[in-house]
């Protein structure tokens, strides 16, 4: 997403979280081999507020408001991440409500978009690898657990979203991109089945059709 948006200046904040010090290398790395600087915002005290499942409670507004302030005045244009997911910190609303307060309180104009916000993470990494640009390469050098140390845990849940998203692509052992299966548990559906559970709090029913894009393409992957 950050490279086909024209490579924008790019903002890390270190939340002293269990995958802190691996984050903060993969970052280093990704911003040598593209070439771009980071900006780096040091707010370790929120780990210590982490919650089961790696959910952070208004994590996303300070975030917003950090990078207002940092980005300085002017209309202002915040790329996230997001693929098909939802979230109270994490939805096309509370982006509006975001963009209120800017205007309200800082006479400012923000705009925030998930431009992958209707891709499933295989449909995200299907996109990367379509474009000539990319290389499987470039994928081992992310990272994405909510655990501790340099390998993926393979059991939270953004380690299955990886693992799914890459298996569905078709990399993984003994094929190309065998690099970005550098877990030290290969996720399996009693994993998948086990991490839904500690999601139940985000559930919403108008999110049916969501949810059962994201189920069928765990269930290609694991094999179930």
């Amino acid at each position: 997403m950050w490279m086909l948006a024209g490579k924008p200046e790019a903002i890390y904040f270190d939340t002293a979280g269990p995958n802190a010090i691996t984050e903060l290398e993969r970052v280093g790395h990704l911003a040598e081999l593209y070439e771009r600087p980071v900006h780096y915002f040091r707010m370790r005290w929120m780990g210590k507020h982490t919650e089961p499942g790696g959910f952070v409670p208004w994590r996303n507004l300070l975030f917003m408001i950090l990078t207002t302030f940092e980005m300085g005045p002017g209309r202002l244009r915040v790329l996230i991440g997001q693929t098909l997911e939802w979230q109270v910190d994490k939805n096309a609303g509370f982006y509006r409500d975001v963009r209120r307060m800017a205007r309200r309180l800082g006479h400012r104009d923000v705009v925030i978009e998930a431009p992958l916000v209707n891709m499933t993470k295989t449909e995200a990494v299907r996109l990367f690898l379509a474009d000539d640009r990319f290389l499987p390469a470039h994928l081992a050098v992310t990272h994405s657990c909510l655990g501790n140390g340099p390998l993926h845990c393979g059991r939270c849940s953004s380690c299955i979203q990886r693992y799914v998203a890459f298996k569905n692509n078709g990399l993984g052992v003994g094929l190309p991109g065998e690099a970005l299966f550098e877990f030290k548990h290969l996720p399996t559906w009693a994993d998948y089945v086990e991490n839904a559970k500690t999601q139940r709090s985000l559930f919403r029913p108008w999110n049916m059709v969501m949810y059962a894009r994201r189920y069928a393409e765990a269930r290609r992957a694991l094999g179930r």
